[in-house]
C-alpha cells in the first residue's frame, strides 16, 4: 500500500490510484463489484460519484485504506454529515497510519493522556511533554 500523501477529491485519489496500479481498471471495477467499468472511469473524471456501497470493495481493490476513502467520499459528497456522525458516535473512523499515530502518542506518554502540542503542524507532528 502506498503511504504517499494522496489528493483531496474522491476523482483524484481514484485517477492516481488506477494509473498506479498494475491491474487494468476492469479488473478493478470488476474486483469492486461495480455494475459498469465504466463506472470507475467517470469517478475519475468526477463526472459520477462512487456509490457508498462500493467504497469498501473500492478501496481494497485500489490499496486504499476504506476508512480513508469513506471520510472521503462522505465529506465530499455530503458536506458537514462527517462532523455529524462524529459528534453522534462520540468519536472519528481511523485509518491504519491514523491508528498508528494514536498507538505511538499513548506509548510515549505512558498512557497518561497528556496533552499534545502541534510545532509547526505543516512539516511535523512532535508530542511535548510537559
Amino acid at each position: 500500500m502506498n503511504h504517499q500523501p494522496h489528493s483531496a477529491t474522491v476523482a483524484q485519489l481514484i485517477r492516481e490510484r488506477v494509473a498506479e496500479s498494475s491491474k487494468s481498471p476492469s479488473q478493478i471495477a470488476n474486483e469492486a463489484d461495480l455494475s459498469s467499468p465504466n463506472l470507475l472511469q467517470l469517478v475519475g473524471e468526477g463526472r459520477a460519484k462512487l456509490p457508498v456501497q462500493h467504497v469498501q470493495a473500492v478501496a481494497t481493490a485500489l490499496g486504499v485504506d476504506p476508512a480513508y476513502l469513506v471520510r472521503l467520499v462522505v465529506t465530499e459528497y455530503l458536506p458537514g454529515v462527517w462532523e455529524v456522525v462524529e459528534q453522534a458516535l462520540q468519536g472519528t473512523a481511523l485509518t491504519a497510519n491514523e491508528r498508528k499515530l494514536v498507538d505511538a502518542y499513548r506509548q510515549v506518554t505512558g498512557n497518561s493522556d497528556a496533552v499534545p502540542t502541534v510545532i509547526d503542524r505543516d512539516a511535523v507532528l512532535a508530542i511535548v511533554l510537559a
